[in-house]
């Protein structure tokens, strides 16, 4: 009779047990991607798609769009090279140079507490209030001069960076000016920020600069 060897039956058993046991891990762990891949889609396979494309057919005053603002009615203000779209979720209602405009090309809005909103153009600052452009007189010493974005601090003064002409701080009724003379990199202002402490960040053609 031949002699069994229970060792070996025993270590066989026992690696068939292992392996067992690590396929059933693997099957588990393959369930729990498919099942995460049917609950959560858009994270297991993402896919940008475009939902809708605007164009002049459609409402928009011009199709070459500078900037878009949201402002606190939920209003979307969108400003081109050829004047102001604001779209309501299903119109556009336009504004142009002939209702007011100081220049068609819109960079950037801001929107006041007083719910006043201010569009920096090419040749000034505009005002619209309850849907019409408005005139002030605070503003008029702007005229001809490209501006590119506005900030206001928690202490409500008034910071407007320009295209050529540095920064203008407004406070109260009274105008002063940042810019070259006075330690600016450069007179040609692309961008505005206040950060956590109250700074004011400026984004010049000459690098970054922090206004204390």
């Amino acid at each position: 009779m031949q002699e069994i060897d229970y060792l070996s039956i025993n270590q066989e058993l026992g690696r068939q047990r292992k392996e067992m046991t690590k396929n059933s891990k693997l099957d588990i762990f393959i369930s729990i991607l498919f099942v995460v891949y049917l609950l959560f889609p858009a994270t297991a396979h993402s896919q940008v798609m475009v939902h809708r494309h605007f164009q002049l057919e459609d409402g928009l005053v011009q199709s070459q769009v500078r900037s878009i603002y949201e402002d606190s009615n939920g209003y979307l203000w969108i400003g081109t090279m050829n004047g102001i779209s604001r779209w309501d979720g299903r119109n556009f209602k336009n504004y142009y140079p002939y209702e007011g405009l100081p220049s068609s090309i819109v960079y950037k809005f801001f929107e006041m507490d007083n719910g006043l909103l201010l569009a920096c153009t090419h040749n000034g600052m505009a005002a619209i209030k309850k849907d019409t452009i408005v005139t002030m007189d605070i503003f008029k010493f702007l005229k001809d001069i490209s501006v590119a974005d506005i900030c206001i601090d928690k202490n409500g003064v008034m910071y407007i960076g320009t295209w050529g002409a540095g920064v203008f701080v407004i406070n109260g009724l009274s105008v002063d000016s940042l810019n070259i003379k006075k330690g600016l990199s450069n007179n040609y202002v692309h961008d505005l920020e206040l950060d956590y402490d109250g700074n004011l960040m400026v984004a010049t053609d000459s690098g970054l600069n922090i206004v204390h």
